[in-house]
C-alpha cells in the first residue's frame, strides 16, 4: 500500500503544471495565467490537498493524541509546500504563468484556531511530531470565529468575529460523528480533520469537532451572542466571555464536548484496530495540554465503565471454553444533577419504580453474559422525580412471588406502605422466604434506593 502511496504522489509531483493546470480548469474553467490571484490560491491549496491525500502517513503500533484547547497554527500554505518538498517547484511554475508565490501567500486567511503560546506551543509539538515520522494527532475544537479580530470604525477599537472558515480550505469534512449529551441535552458532533505534513516525513492530522446544529446567525453585535443555546453556539467562539453564568457554563461545556469526542475518537480507533482496551498503555499516550483537556481522564473512565465494559466481561466469560459460568448484568446509573437514570439489563430480574400509588416495571429478555461472543445489554431510560423508589432484586425473589407474574409483585410493594428503604426490603425480604415456607432456596437480594431532592433536577 505504501508503494502504491508513494506512486500516486510522485505522479502529482512529477506532473505538477500538468496538475496544476487541470485544476485551475476545474475550479474555474481559466488556464493558470488567466487566474486571479485569489483564484490561484485555491488552486494551489487543492492541489496540495491533493499531494497530502496520496503521501505516506505516520504508522506505529503506539499514537500520540494530543488534547488542546487551542493550535495556534498560522497561514498553512507556505509551511506545507515546504515540508512536502514541492515549494521551489510551485513558484516557479506560477512565475512562468505570471504569478507571485510571496503575494498568493498573503492571500490565505489564518486559522483562527488559537490565540498565544499555548496554542503555539500545541502547533510547534504537532509540526515536530510529523517531522519525526511518530504516529500522532491533535485533537481540538473546530471554532467558526476563534477568539475575535480587532478592527477601527471612528477611532475607536473594537471586537468583531473572525470568520476565517471559506468554503475552500484546508478543513476536510470527514464521516466520523458522536453523540455528546449535557443532562437531557444531545449534541451530535462533526469531525473535520487538517492535515499535518511533517517536514520531509510522513502527515499526520489535526481532529477538529464541530457540532452539526451549528447557527453561526446567533452572533449579532460585535461577538454577542447567546450564550445559553450551547446545541447552537458550542463552537462559535475561542473562550467567551465568562463574565457571568451563562459564560462559565459555555466554557465548561466547550471543555466537556472537547474531551468527550477525545474518548470516543480514541477508543474508536482502538476498537478499528482490534487492540485490547485492557492494554490501551501500549497503544495510546494522551497528552493534556493545560487545564482544559483534564476531564478526558474522568470521561474516559466513565466510558470504560458505562460502555465498554460490558464488552470486555461478556467476552471474557463467553471465550472460557467448555465453562457454562453464566452471569447476569443489573445496573442502575443515577444522575444526581439531572435526576436522569438509566437502567442497563443482561439476564437480570425486572426491577420497579414505586411512585405514589403506582409501580413501573423496567424489564428485559435478555440473555446473561456470556452465553454468545456477541451479546448487547438492553438499556431504559426514566426520568426519576422526588419521592421515587427503586426496588432492584435477584430471580429468587421474583421466582416465588407469584411464579415470576410481576403484577402479584406490584400489588405487593403497593401493599407494604413505607418510604424507609431498609424496612421495605426487610418486608419483601421475609415475605418471599414466607412463599417457600420459611427456606431459602436460591439466591435473594433485595436493593432499594429513596429518591430524594436536594437541589438540581
Amino acid at each position: 500500500m505504501a508503494a502504491q502511496t508513494n506512486l500516486q504522489r510522485d505522479v502529482l509531483v512529477l506532473n505538477m503544471e500538468q496538475q496544476l493546470m487541470e485544476v485551475a480548469k476545474e475550479m474555474f474553467g481559466k488556464s493558470l495565467a488567466e487566474l486571479t490571484d485569489q483564484e490561484t490560491y485555491y488552486t494551489v491549496l487543492a492541489y496540495a490537498k491533493r499531494v497530502m491525500s496520496v503521501s505516506d502517513t505516520n504508522e506505529g503500533e503506539k499514537k500520540i493524541y494530543y488534547i488542546s484547547a487551542e493550535f495556534l497554527i498560522g497561514k498553512l500554505l507556505s509551511n506545507n509546500l515546504i515540508n512536502l518538498g514541492i515549494y521551489d517547484k510551485i513558484d516557479q511554475i506560477l512565475k512562468n504563468n505570471g504569478k507571485n508565490l510571496s503575494v498568493i501567500e498573503e492571500i490565505e486567511p489564518e486559522p483562527s484556531l488559537g490565540n498565544g503560546g499555548l496554542g503555539r506551543l500545541a502547533a510547534c509539538f504537532l509540526d515536530s511530531i510529523a517531522t519525526l515520522g511518530l504516529p500522532g494527532e491533535g485533537i481540538g475544537l473546530n471554532y467558526h470565529f476563534g477568539l475575535f479580530k480587532q478592527v477601527f470604525k471612528d477611532k475607536l477599537q473594537t471586537a468583531e468575529k473572525n470568520d476565517w472558515i471559506e468554503e475552500n480550505s484546508w478543513l476536510t469534512k470527514s464521516d466520523v460523528s458522536f453523540e455528546v449529551f449535557f443532562g437531557n441535552k444531545k449534541v451530535t458532533s462533526r469531525l473535520y480533520d487538517i492535515d499535518v505534513a511533517g517536514y520531509d516525513s510522513g502527515v499526520n492530522k489535526l481532529r477538529l469537532f464541530d457540532i452539526e446544529s451549528i447557527d453561526e446567525s446567533l452572533v449579532k453585535d460585535g461577538i454577542s451572542f447567546d450564550k445559553e443555546q450551547i446545541e447552537k453556539n458550542l463552537t462559535l467562539f475561542l473562550y467567551p466571555d465568562d463574565s457571568d453564568e451563562a459564560g462559565n457554563l459555555l466554557r465548561i461545556y466547550q471543555q466537556y464536548f472537547m474531551v468527550c469526542n477525545a474518548a470516543q475518537l480514541i477508543l474508536r480507533e482502538m476498537k478499528e484496530k482490534k487492540y485490547d482496551l485492557r492494554k490501551m498503555y501500549e497503544h495510546a499516550v494522551i497528552q493534556i495540554n493545560d487545564t482544559h483537556p483534564t476531564m478526558v481522564i474522568p470521561e474516559l473512565i466513565r466510558i470504560l465503565v458505562e460502555e465498554k465494559a460490558f464488552t470486555m466481561v461478556n467476552g471474557a466469560i463467553a471465550s472460557q471454553n467448555g465453562c457454562r459460568n453464566l452471569t447476569t448484568l443489573d445496573i442502575c446509573a443515577i444522575n444526581l444533577i439531572t435526576g436522569d437514570a438509566e437502567f442497563i439489563k443482561a439476564g437480570a430480574a425486572a426491577s420497579f419504580i414505586r411512585r405514589g400509588r403506582k409501580v413501573e416495571e423496567i424489564s428485559s429478555d435478555t440473555l446473561p453474559l456470556g452465553s454468545m461472543e456477541e451479546l448487547s445489554p438492553v438499556t431504559q431510560g426514566v426520568k426519576l422525580v422526588d419521592g421515587d423508589m427503586i426496588i432492584m432484586m435477584s430471580d429468587g425473589i421474583t421466582d416465588v412471588i407469584g411464579n415470576g407474574d410481576t403484577s402479584k409483585l406490584k400489588e405487593i410493594l403497593l401493599r407494604i406502605n413505607t418510604r424507609n428503604p431498609k424496612e421495605l426490603s426487610d418486608v419483601l425480604l421475609q415475605y418471599a422466604i414466607n412463599c417457600q415456607g420459611g427456606r431459602i432456596r436460591d439466591d435473594m437480594t433485595i436493593l432499594v434506593c429513596s429518591i430524594q431532592k436536594r437541589g438540581g433536577f
